[in-house]
This record gives C-alpha cells, sequence and structure tokens, in this order.
C-alpha cells in the first residue's frame, strides 16, 4: 500500500487525506471552474453547467434522451454492465491541472473529439465526451476513485495512487513517444553554476515540482537518494505548482537546481540560461478507466486508442501514438514512491551540508 491507512480503509476520500497530511499539505483545493462539452448533438463547445465558456459557446442542449444532470455528474457509472448499452451515452473524461487551463483545453479538444467520432462509429452509438478539468492532483484522483469520471488522463504517480485506493480501475492504454513508452526527467542548474554531478547537491537549495508529480518530485527525489543525499542533506527545499515554475526559479537564482521534465525544460531555455546536471526514465501517460464504466466501452476505448493516427490530434498532446499498458508497467514508479515516503524527507537537522555552489 501506497497510502498511510485511513481509520476507514473502505473510505476513498479518507484514504486521499491521510496520504496528502502524510505529505505536510492540505487534502484539497477548489476546482477550477471550467467544463468543456464535446458533443455530437451540437458543433457548439460549451460547459454543461454555469461556469465559464471557453470560446463564447453556449450550453450544449441534448436534443434526445437527455441525462438527468446527477447522473452525468456521476459519469456512466449507473450503466449496468450486464445489459446493453443505450444508443446515446454522455462520458465525462477528467484531467487535473498542470497548465493554464486555456492550454489544457487547446491540448485536449482535438484528441478527444477524434476519440469520440471513432468510438461513437465503432460502438455504432451516440457518444458525447465532457472535458472536465480539476484544480489539483488529488481533485482528479478522487474524481477517478470515486466514479465521478469515466476516463481520465494521469500521471505515473496518479495512476499508482489510484489503483492503490480502487484496485478495479482499469487501463487503457499508455501514451506513446516516436514508439516508446518512456520519456525524460531532468535535474537542471544554472549554466554559470558549480554543480557537476548529483553528489555536488548535497547543501543546495532544490526546488521540486508538485507533490503529487511523478518527475517534479518522486523520481527526482529517488535520483538523489541513489547519490545519497536526503532531504535533511539540502539547505533547503520547496514544491511548486508546475514544471515551469520550477524552471523560473532556478534561471532567477532563488534555488540551486530544480525538477522538470524534459519538454518544458527545452521549452523554457531557449536562451541557455540553465543546464541539464542529470536526466532519468519516467513511464509514460497512462489513461485509465473508471472501475464501473461498462465493458464494451473499456475495449471501445482501448481500441479506439491503440489504433489512433489522426497526426493533429497527436501531436496536439505532443505524442506520436498509444501503446498497449499493463500494471507491471509501472512497477518503477510504485517502488519509488514507497522508497521516498520511507527514505527520503524526515524531520532530522542537515547533516554537515557544505555551503551551495553558485
Amino acid at each position: 500500500m501506497i497510502f498511510p491507512q485511513a481509520k476507514d480503509p473502505q473510505d476513498k476520500a479518507a484514504g486521499i487525506r491521510a496520504h496528502r497530511q502524510g505529505a505536510h499539505r492540505n487534502p484539497y483545493g477548489l476546482r477550477v471552474a471550467l467544463v468543456v462539452a464535446l458533443s455530437v448533438w451540437s458543433s457548439a463547445c460549451a460547459p454543461t453547467e454555469p461556469t465559464t465558456a471557453v470560446g463564447g459557446g453556449q450550453p450544449t442542449q441534448v436534443e434526445s434522451n437527455p441525462l438527468p444532470k446527477a447522473q452525468v455528474d456521476t459519469g456512466s457509472a449507473y450503466l449496468d454492465p450486464t445489459k446493453p448499452l443505450p444508443d446515446t451515452i454522455q462520458l465525462v473524461f477528467g484531467v487535473y491541472k498542470t497548465d493554464k487551463a486555456t492550454e489544457l483545453y487547446r491540448m485536449f479538444l482535438p484528441v478527444l473529439e477524434a476519440v469520440q467520432v471513432d468510438l461513437s462509429n465503432r460502438l455504432d452509438l451516440d457518444i458525447g465526451i465532457e472535458l472536465r478539468i480539476f484544480g489539483t492532483y488529488e481533485e482528479g484522483l478522487q474524481a477517478l476513485v470515486e466514479n465521478q469520471v469515466d476516463f481520465v488522463r494521469f500521471g505515473p504517480t496518479s495512476y499508482v495512487l489510484a489503483k492503490d485506493l480502487e484496485p478495479s480501475v482499469q487501463l487503457l492504454a499508455k501514451e506513446s513517444k516516436k514508439g516508446k513508452g518512456t520519456f525524460k526527467g531532468v535535474i537542471c542548474v544554472k549554466q554559470d553554476s558549480s554543480y557537476q554531478t548529483l553528489e555536488d547537491l548535497r547543501g543546495s537549495r532544490f526546488a521540486f515540482g508538485n507533490m503529487d508529480s511523478t518527475i517534479g518530485r518522486y523520481l527526482a527525489q529517488n535520483e538523489l537518494l541513489n547519490a545519497g543525499i536526503f532531504a535533511r542533506d539540502l539547505q533547503e527545499h520547496t514544491y511548486l505548482a508546475q514544471h515551469d515554475m520550477v524552471a523560473k526559479a532556478v534561471s532567477l537564482g532563488d534555488y540551486d537546481a530544480g525538477a522538470l521534465k524534459e519538454s518544458t525544460y527545452e521549452k523554457v531555455n531557449s536562451d541557455s540560461v540553465l543546464r541539464k546536471l542529470h536526466s532519468f526514465d519516467n513511464i509514460t501517460k497512462p489513461w485509465v478507466a473508471s472501475s464501473t464504466l461498462h465493458p464494451e466501452l473499456v475495449a471501445g476505448l482501448k481500441e479506439t486508442l491503440l489504433q489512433s493516427n489522426d497526426p493533429i490530434a497527436l501531436a496536439s498532446l505532443k505524442i506520436t501514438g498509444f501503446l498497449g499498458a499493463q500494471d507491471d508497467d509501472y512497477q518503477p514508479v510504485r517502488s519509488a514512491m514507497k522508497r521516498v515516503l520511507a527514505e527520503f524527507d524526515t524531520e532530522l537537522a542537515p547533516t554537515n551540508p557544505k555551503p551551495a555552489a553558485k
């Protein structure tokens, strides 16, 4: 188990709270007020709730067989897996906020439109997909394990935590980067710093990413542990919400080193202010179905994703396709998380840290 034990092991929300409290964080933040509907019944892109519309559209009106709001809000958990699917289905796709909401909308709209069209044709049904953006990692996690969404795109850490809380969540596929199921994370420093190895970071000021980030926290801290560096050996460390914030903090000299995904590092480092000190592998992001999603929809989504070949849709997510996924693919992340939670952050004072290099 990754999560600390809650008093009621069946209480998924309590499990999330126990994990967050163990990480010295408040359990929940406010949800981003953005819901985008992609519907086969309307070409308008607009929210299905009274929230801020993206692109100035009007709320989508479902003309035939409208779903009761309570059922839409909880995904398609109401679909009986022993019965045939209805002709009209509204699915809810969830993602947590890693960039500005408008940027996420731009990224996911093309691929979700492609998924919607292919899945509708594949199953010979009228299927709509609603994009729901959550303000924090933990809100997205809670939505999946409590079946408030039908399928999600998560980072590896969030998948591992979801699987820990609800073993019946179902892997659909993982993203492909030029045929590979891995991509890079980096630990960077300023170009003119004297740091040359991870071991040199003892006594430094380190900026990690979000506390639930696979690269920004768990894998980076595992790399530091491999170099014999614990939290107590750093002069100072902090957690920043997004990868670009880490890059900015290091480039401004607020911190000596930071961990972020390689694609963000390359995007923000056009002026070569930063330098890679170390890089490491991460597993690509999984797409995951809720534990209650109808088996026909699960099978259809798997086929749709694995056969995706729309270059515009895939390019919007900076991927080249999807690969089959097994739970064991994420065992390296699971092992790193367990090690980091057990070993990295102790309450001990720094052990003779050397002055940070400038």
